[in-house]
């Protein structure tokens, strides 16, 4: 009974906490910039520690657990009923636990002020015309950057160190009081299934740990590891995770990260954008190989249960937009007002 007790505290605390909807204002000053922080310092304090990814080990070790814990309860068959009852109780249980691990430690910032309150986006800039010509922006961008980004290709770590500054200035600009230090990136076991969805990294919210997808190009990499970083420092957000990454990318010195921002944005257009701009070859060259690499790896059944289930699973967190979300940043890059710095004007 106590152990069914505790089962059931588990379970209505955490469905209690995935229906409540805090004050985005309180969330932002004590959440986000108040405890978050603290817990981020502490969690990668550990998770530093270690050369592999513990969230790879903590999910296995946690799917075993619950199997062999399944196997060896339902090999007696004296009470099996009852023991299921509790199997499932249990389960129930330990999936709340994670729930609440996950959302005290990071899913909170689901709920902050939203970035599309924050940026002031002029309604007459992100008409037809003024998308086009920004799209047509960003096909220069890329011409200007090319040369540049190919010549820096043995420089990559030295560049993921140099995006400090323009990272804590664009998290500063668009909320965050606290800077947060830079994230190692680490191999994944589950490499194989980035490139089967065709994700290009992610962000383990229960240990604070950065994965980027093996086979991506150099030139993708800058703009991958801002985003995920992004997650790291409370953008839980897709859209504002991605406009964060292309501000630290493309307000930074060297022409590699620079080059990775504008492709980001590039392929985050719309369809309906409609784009003049000649571009150099080299550009056409790697925009190409993108889609190529994208083409073999992707399986299509994967992908799109992945799409499906992610989808949900932004819903479920408030991001009305779901999966699409992800391209909702281009609307505040194309309509914001942006200062000599190269970030926007915000209220």
């Amino acid at each position: 009974m106590r152990a069914f007790a505790f089962d059931a505290v588990a379970i209505i605390v955490a469905v209690a906490l995935a229906m409540l909807r805090p004050p985005a204002e309180w969330v932002e000053r004590h959440y986000t910039n108040g405890v978050y922080p603290a817990l981020d310092r502490a969690a990668r304090a550990v998770t530093d520690l270690v050369p592999f990814a513990l969230g790879d080990a903590l999910l296995v070790i946690v799917l075993l657990a619950l199997v062999l814990w399944w196997f060896r309860t339902l090999q007696h068959r004296t009470g099996r009923g009852r023991r299921l009852v509790g199997l499932v109780t249990g389960t129930a249980a330990a999936v709340a636990l994670v729930y609440l691990w996950f959302y005290g430690l990071w899913g909170l910032n689901y709920h902050r002020v939203p970035v599309a309150h924050k940026v002031i986006v002029q309604a007459g800039a992100v008409d037809q015309a003024h998308v086009d010509a920004f799209g047509n922006r960003v096909a220069r961008m890329l011409s200007a950057n090319v040369a540049g980004a190919h010549a820096e290709e043995g420089a990559q770590a030295d560049i993921f160190a140099s995006l400090d500054s323009t990272f804590d200035a664009a998290i500063k600009r668009l909320g965050d009081t606290d800077p947060i230090s830079r994230p190692r990136v680490k191999p994944t076991i589950f490499n194989f299934m980035l490139g089967y969805t065709g994700d290009a990294g992610f962000m383990d919210p229960w240990t604070h740990e950065v994965n980027l997808y093996s086979k991506q190009f150099f030139f993708e990499r800058p703009a991958t590891f801002a985003h995920e970083w992004a997650h790291v420092a409370g953008f839980a957000d897709e859209a504002e995770a991605n406009y964060v990454a292309v501000l630290t990318c493309i307000n930074s010195s060297h022409p590699l990260a620079r080059y990775s921002g504008w492709l980001l944005v590039w392929f985050n257009l719309g369809r309906d954008v409609h784009v003049t701009e000649r571009v150099k070859p080299q550009v056409v060259r790697d925009i190409l190989a993108i889609e190529r690499r994208l083409r073999m790896q992707i399986n299509p059944t994967v992908a799109r249960a992945q799409a499906a289930a992610y989808d949900r699973y932004l819903r479920a967190n408030r991001v009305t937009h779901g999966i699409q979300s992800y391209r909702d940043f281009v609307q505040w890059m194309a309509g914001a007002t942006y200062d000599a710095h190269g970030l926007p004007l915000v209220r």
